[in-house]
């Protein structure tokens, strides 16, 4: 399906650009028409496997980043172009690795793309590479940290693993990394197998049913605006007492992957940079139907708000010790 996809983009670059390499400057800085990016939108079929609508412009960004990730003689013709005329190299961009012929796009190169070297229409685009923008948050495109000694849009734009996944038709699963420091867990073993006191017991009864009838309940209007999709839950106990094994059933009764985090990863010595980690973190979880497992809450607190974590008396401390949360990302 995205090969073909993919075909039209390849179609159309050569289309606009092939034929004008040896044409005088001022013709090549009109970028693609307006009618070529449509095209390539109307024709796409992956658009609606997104879990967000997006417009023209989005998906062409998007595709645009993919392709020579899939197929690398996307970019050949801009690429020709750039070396038979080397004045156009910082309009058009790109990036080539080592000796690699293959064109990486970068920033540049998708604004030269979309709106030529038009000055008004490309400051008008810059949002959309901001990491508010949903193809960046919802982890479908990334950029690398910026260098304070070169221009925000000499950076290539990747494609993320779960992007890659998605094209290739593949279920994604995150590996262990900075970016997502969890590591999934799961158990063989059943509930029989795990032995809670009552209170508890009913407690995960509770859940099961909210779990199970949740999309009845978010079909109420009023109910709706209060509650949000999916759930939180405190686990409390010293190791060995069956929270890890409750996360795994959880994730084994309705057939959601569970990953246990590492804070650890998470907390940074910089200032803000730990709240930041872990919103990224939930940015990752929070369309899919995934489970976080949270472990060790009060040594998180100690290591990313050692103030704070002063302040509490003894006995609290000892209590978030044993304290584990259970996020639970679930979209009807």
């Amino acid at each position: 399906m995205i090969a073909e996809e993919i075909k039209v983009l390849i179609n159309h670059l050569t289309e606009c650009f092939a034929s004008k390499e040896e044409v005088n400057d001022s013709s090549l800085l009109l970028g693609m028409s307006k009618e070529a990016i449509l095209d390539i939108f109307n024709r796409s079929n992956f658009k609606s496997c997104l879990p967000f609508k997006v417009n023209p412009i989005e998906y062409f960004v998007l595709i645009s980043a993919a392709a020579p990730f899939l197929v690398p003689n996307t970019y050949d013709p801009l690429n020709r172009m750039r070396q038979t005329n080397g004045a156009l190299s910082s309009v058009i961009g790109g990036i080539n690795k080592g000796e690699s012929p293959i064109f990486y796009p970068t920033i540049d190169s998708i604004l030269f793309l979309l709106i030529g070297a038009s000055l008004e229409e490309r400051l008008d685009l810059f949002p959309l590479f901001k990491p508010t923008n949903p193809l960046f948050r919802h982890n479908l495109l990334q950029l690398p940290p910026l260098n304070p000694r070169e221009s925000p849009t000499s950076r290539q734009i990747y494609p993320t693993a779960e992007l890659m996944s998605m094209l290739q038709g593949e279920e994604f699963e995150p590996e262990y990394s900075t970016n997502f420091p969890a590591s999934r867990i799961q158990t063989k073993m059943a509930w029989e197998d795990l032995v809670l006191p009552h209170h508890a017991q009913e407690s995960l009864e509770e859940l099961f049913m909210c779990m199970e009838h949740g999309k009845k309940i978010m079909a109420y209007p009023q109910l709706l605006k209060k509650m949000k999709p999916g759930y939180r839950v405190l686990f409390y106990g010293p190791s060995g007492t069956g929270k890890s094994l409750t996360a795994s059933l959880i994730g084994k009764t309705f057939n959601l992957p569970v990953y246990r985090v590492d804070l650890s990863m998470v907390v940074s010595k910089w200032v803000g940079e730990t709240e930041k980690n872990l919103k990224q973190l939930f940015d990752i979880a929070e369309d899919k139907n995934w489970i976080l497992f949270l472990m060790r809450l009060m040594q998180f607190l100690v290591n990313a708000h050692r103030p704070t974590a002063q302040m509490i008396n003894m006995p609290i401390r000892k209590c978030l010790t044993f304290c584990s949360v259970l996020r639970i990302f679930q979209h009807w």
